[in-house]
């Protein structure tokens, strides 16, 4: 996770930070929000492109990191300047989207804006209107001309609304296998499944993590229903860097770009070398499921092709 993180040349603990988000005005939380997503969208271009290392762009943050300050990519002769490698890409973004959750949640629950930096806005709702009566005018009589009426036309109403029952998730099979997780996973559209979301992009993100519940890995799969097609198997093949426990966490969400809801809960299974795959059965995480999804959506990177539709 996260150790500090620099703005403006001021040092924040994330925790604190994300608890004093409310006191800030609104013209740095607006600013704050851009510096966020420029960072995270350097991290993630840097890593798609470059594996990990961009020579000329600069993180609008400062981030501490296990005991590392992280300003800019490939940074020769800086004491105070690394470059963020590949295998901590991950847990980096996964230590920032919460608080950039956190200023997009404060934003747009401010119903009143204040330019000035510092101040809130206030309403004065005490002074009372001034009252002025106007001068009696008899208005002419005019005939009005004969219009006829335009049809009305009303726009249909979208029902694009999700629920944690729109999918189930179940295993087919899951297992250690030369230091590798090997396994599948069948999705399947229930009858509470929103025919809006026929035939469009949703995502599987599953992660694997230790015992002690470090990431290892969070992949990435596309999921895409029909009315006719209602049921898609994923198929995985994962290193997991030698060890012979760990946990897979699989969730079904909206689209990568915009984390709105959950099409399932979250579906949990235990495996290792020496046992049979255990489901546990888990249910959704509450009212700070944004954040933590967030996290996971920009962990995703390796993206995983669909193998398999049934």
């Amino acid at each position: 996770m996260v150790d500090s993180i620099k703005i403006n040349n001021v040092e924040y603990n994330p925790t604190m930070l994300t608890n004093e988000i409310a006191s800030f005005s609104t013209n740095t939380i607006e600013e704050w929000i851009l510096k966020f997503e420029k960072t995270i969208n350097i991290i993630d271009e840097g890593l798609r492109v470059a594996g990990g290392a961009l020579n000329t762009e600069s993180f609008p943050i400062g981030i501490k990191f296990s005991g590392r300050d992280y300003y800019a990519y490939n940074v020769v002769g800086g004491a105070q300047e690394h470059n963020i490698e590949s295998a901590n890409t991950g847990m980096v973004i996964a230590g920032l989207m919460p608080i950039l959750t956190e200023l997009k949640t404060e934003l747009t629950n401010r119903t009143f804006f204040h330019s000035q930096e510092g101040g809130t806005g206030t309403i004065d709702i005490g002074q009372q209107p001034i009252v002025v009566t106007p001068p009696v005018v008899t208005p002419p009589v005019v005939t009005p001309p004969v219009v006829t009426p335009q049809p009305v036309v009303i726009a249909p109403t979208v029902d694009d609304s999700i629920s944690t029952n729109m999918v189930t998730q179940q295993l087919i099979n899951f297992n250690i296998v030369n230091g590798r997780a090997v396994g599948s996973i069948k999705f399947v559209a229930t009858n509470n499944f929103n025919p809006y979301y026929y035939n469009k992009e949703i995502i599987n993100l599953v992660s694997f993590k230790t015992p002690n519940g470090v990431t290892l890995l969070v992949k990435e799969n596309r999921l895409r229903f029909t009315q006719t097609e209602r049921d898609e198997i994923i198929n995985y093949n994962e290193s997991i860097q030698e060890n012979t426990r760990i946990t897979v966490e699989s969730f079904v969400w909206e689209w990568i770009d915009k984390p709105a809801g959950a099409f399932s809960n979250k579906y949990e299974i235990k495996i290792s070398e020496a046992e049979p795959p255990k489901p546990v059965a888990s249910g959704f995480m509450g009212a700070g499921v944004v954040g933590a999804i967030a996290g996971l959506v920009l962990l995703g990177f390796i993206v995983d092709s669909k193998v398999g539709k049934k």
